[in-house]
C-alpha cells in the first residue's frame, strides 16, 4: 500500500506491516481511503489465505492504525453483496464468495470499521467495466442484490456490455474512474459519514455529483 501526503510517498506492507508502521505512515493525514483487495489466482486454499490476510486482517490493521492516529474519516471500498448473510440464500453471494471467501472477509472488515468509533463511509461497487455504460446509480445497503425485485426498483431490464454478475438485468458495471469519482465526493463529506453506498450504472439516468 502507498500513502501519499504532499510530495512524500510512503510505502507500507499491509500484510506484514505492523499497526505502528501503518500509523506512522498516516502522520499529517486527515482521511484514509482503503481500496485494498487480493488478486485471485483461482486456487481455492491459496485465494482463501491471501484474501484473509489482505481483505480482512490487513484492512483491520489499517482501521486500527487510523483510529490510533486520530484520522477524521475512513472510506472503505468494499463490494456489493457483503450486506447479505449465508442464511439469506442469495445465489450470487454464494458464487462470489467462492473467490477466497471474499464476501465473508470483506464483511468482517466492514464490521470492524463500523465498530471502530471512526467516522466512516463504505462504498460497495460491483465488477468493473473498461468502458462507461451509463451514469452512476447510488443506493443504500442491499439495494442491488440481483433479485428481480431489486432491479425492478431501479428500472426495466437492459443490455450491458459488462453486466454486474448479480444483476437480473437492471444494472450495469461501473468504470474505475466512476468509482474514483464517488470516493472523491465522499471523502471528508459530513453527508457521507456513517453511510453505506452501493453503486452501479444505468445508461438513461441523469448524472449526479456527490
Amino acid at each position: 500500500a502507498s500513502v501519499r501526503g504532499g510530495d512524500e510517498r510512503v510505502t507500507v506492507d499491509l500484510e506484514e506491516g505492523s499497526v505502528e508502521s501503518l500509523r506512522q505512515s498516516m502522520d499529517g493525514a486527515e482521511a484514509v481511503v482503503c481500496c485494498a483487495g487480493f488478486v485471485p489466482e483461482y486456487l481455492g486454499k491459496v485465494d482463501a489465505q491471501r484474501c484473509h490476510r489482505v481483505d480482512n486482517l490487513g484492512t483491520r490493521k489499517l482501521i486500527e492504525a487510523a483510529r490510533e492516529s486520530g484520522i477524521e474519516h475512513f472510506v472503505l471500498l468494499s463490494s456489493l453483496l457483503t450486506g447479505l448473510t449465508p442464511n439469506d440464500g442469495n445465489l450470487n453471494r454464494k458464487l462470489l464468495n467462492t473467490l477466497g471467501n471474499v464476501v465473508d472477509e470483506k464483511r468482517e472488515a466492514e464490521l470492524a470499521l463500523m465498530h471502530s468509533g471512526l467516522k466512516y463511509t463504505i462504498v460497495r461497487p460491483g465488477v468493473f467495466s473498461s468502458s462507461q455504460q451509463g451514469n452512476i446509480v447510488v443506493g443504500e445497503s442491499n439495494a442491488f442484490t440481483g433479485s428481480a425485485q431489486a432491479d425492478a426498483d431501479v428500472g426495466p431490464p437492459l443490455r450491458c456490455a459488462s453486466p454486474f454478475m448479480s444483476s437480473s438485468g437492471g444494472v450495469c458495471a461501473l468504470t474505475r474512474a466512476q468509482v474514483a469519482e464517488i470516493i472523491a465526493g465522499v471523502v471528508l463529506n459530513p453527508e457521507a459519514y456513517g453511510r453505506i453506498l452501493e453503486i452501479v450504472a444505468r445508461p438513461e439516468v441523469d448524472a449526479k455529483a456527490w
